[in-house]
């Protein structure tokens, strides 16, 4: 299987959208083809709160680990958030994350009180679900 590029920094084209008080409140990537082992994107979303360039490096090489476990990913979203609550004690991030596959797709959302801890966990469940999906087609 071809091994991805984790990084993404060459030919990466950034945005970004929602602009409230001249702090951005959503920003995107969309990374060439080539550069994620045939998906055709990688959409990395911030709701609620600022980006994290550590946020961003742990889902691009989480999302590197799953394409390369899984070559038919065509196309993955995520969605990071805070809760309704902001910043304050008790909030809870959210990661909600779309992995495009032909003919489907795998959703999955998990809620934390550590960003890094909800990233971990929704890719974890993912790539149970991408295994679980995998082996069930081979039994047809």
């Amino acid at each position: 299987m071809p091994r991805c590029a984790a990084d993404g920094a060459d030919g990466r084209v950034r945005g970004l959208i929602e602009i409230n008080g001249g702090l951005p409140q959503s920003s995107y990537y969309v990374t060439p083809q080539s550069m994620w082992c045939g998906m055709d994107s990688l959409r990395i979303s911030f709701r609620n709160l600022d980006p994290s360039p550590s946020a961003e490096e742990q889902v691009r090489r989480r999302v590197a680990e799953l394409a390369e476990d899984d070559g038919r990913i065509t196309s993955c979203r995520v969605v990071m958030e805070l809760g309704r609550h902001g910043h304050d004690p008790g909030s809870l991030f959210r990661v909600h994350l779309d992995v495009m596959l032909p003919g489907g797709e795998i959703l999955v959302t998990e809620a934390r009180e550590d960003l890094h801890a909800a990233i971990r966990d929704s890719f974890d469940l993912a790539r149970r679900r991408l295994h679980d999906q995998a082996r069930r087609q081979a039994a047809r």
